[in-house]
């Protein structure tokens, strides 16, 4: 049986604050320089492909076969249309001939990238995705990570239980996905405002992929091919020949 990392303890809420209005919500995304935070990756994910105009014009999102069933959600939640590629045998990421290919047949599309383990998306894909609009849905909260992608989204689900922080460099996108948020209600609520702020810190204690890499070492080795999901703690999915096992961390 495959055993996950120990998480450290997290300290509690004390429940002495005031959670009317959004007042956590503007500290929590002051703290994280300029980020929005959403009440779940799937809702973030969706206001990007709407301020892209999925609910007016057809638009393709070329995702992976094991991006997270909320990815794909958030993509029929937005009125787009999902184009499932390979992933590669060696980092599980999309597979980049297969994007390529997709690429050159739609014109109107945007290409969905994750990170297995919290590797960083490979050069062939960097190079592949470089003129076309994309969302980097990480899970994990960026440390170093340079901004390479038109929306980066990052996990907030390890400190509060559900939501996500959501980058975009571009001004004017993210006063579009302000209004989007607002109008749709997504914004993180107050007390998972409050939590992640006091919690955030010890996002530097969680795993940091070492996991998933010496999971991928082993599994090479012995002939098994296995891929995670977007963090140490997720699903892992085994092939062994055309047999498949779920193991659940």
């Amino acid at each position: 049986m495959v055993k996950g990392p120990k998480m450290t303890p997290f300290i509690s809420w004390d429940g002495k604050e005031n959670l009317q209005g959004q007042q956590h919500l503007t500290r929590l995304e002051k703290h994280l320089a300029g980020g929005l935070a959403f009440n779940s990756s799937q809702a973030a994910i969706s206001a990007s492909l709407e301020i892209l105009g999925s609910r007016f014009q057809p638009i393709s999102v070329i995702m992976p076969v094991n991006a997270p069933y909320d990815a794909l959600m958030g993509v029929i939640h937005a009125n787009a249309r999902p184009v499932v590629t390979d992933i590669n045998d060696f980092d599980f990421q999309a597979d980049t001939d297969q994007v390529k290919e997709a690429l050159e047949g739609l014109p109107e599309a945007v290409v969905y990238l994750n990170r297995p383990g919290g590797l960083p998306v490979n050069a062939g894909l960097l190079e592949a995705v470089q003129d076309v609009p994309t969302i980097c849905d990480s899970r994990i909260l960026p440390l170093e990570d340079e901004m390479l992608f038109t929306f980066n989204i990052y996990d907030l689900s390890v400190m509060v239980g559900e939501g996500a922080v959501l980058y975009s460099k571009n001004e004017e996108q993210l006063n579009d996905l302000k209004q989007v948020r607002a109008d749709t209600k997504t914004e993180l609520p107050e007390i998972s405002s409050a939590l992640a702020y006091q919690r955030q810190p010890q996002m530097r204690d969680l795993p940091d992929g070492s996991e998933y890499t010496e999971l991928l070492d082993k599994s090479q080795k012995t002939g098994i091919i296995g891929y995670a999901g977007n963090t140490p703690l997720s699903t892992y999915l085994i092939r062994v020949n055309n047999a498949k096992l779920i193991l659940t961390l």
